[in-house]
């Protein structure tokens, strides 16, 4: 599939559904639908989503404050390596752009080689490393951080 066949926009109230969905599929802790909607309105985060015709494939949720935290990303698994991911990332640069924010961090697990691989080639950096951040099963994580120009 071509990486121009799909779009990122800003998810809404009607897209919990299919967030929820797709975190389920590819989440050890998924989020359900509340936790999307408490997220949609809490007036910090930002959920954008990768649309291929009517069909959301992806999301990212992230949390601006001081800096931009990505809390979850995520690309339904047929839909994967077709640039989806990316574009999601860049939706994030951007964002924090406007809003002024110069780093973007995350936490992966230590185990997840092909998310820490996606990070790095998306130009994060791996801070340093957090014992037991993770549950279901308890592991540890690598902090990183993608510094961005505002």
């Amino acid at each position: 599939m071509m990486p121009d066949d799909f779009y990122v926009t800003k998810a809404d109230d009607n897209d919990a559904d299919c967030i929820s969905e797709i975190s389920r599929k590819n989440s050890r802790n998924p989020w359900n639908k509340t936790a999307i909607l408490q997220e949609l309105n809490n007036g910090i985060s930002s959920i954008f989503i990768a649309k291929r015709k009517t069909e959301t494939i992806g999301f990212v949720i992230m949390r601006i404050t001081d800096c931009s935290e990505i809390v979850e990303i995520a690309v339904s698994s047929k839909h994967r390596k077709c640039g989806a991911g990316r574009a999601l990332i860049s939706k994030c640069i951007e964002g924090s752009k406007c809003n002024s924010i110069c780093d973007i961090i995350l936490q992966v697990r230590k185990s997840n080689i092909g998310a820490l691989n996606f990070y790095l080639k998306c130009g994060f950096e791996v801070l340093g490393e957090r014992r037991n951040v993770f549950d279901n099963p308890a592991e540890d994580g690598y902090i990183m951080n993608l510094g961005i120009e505002a």
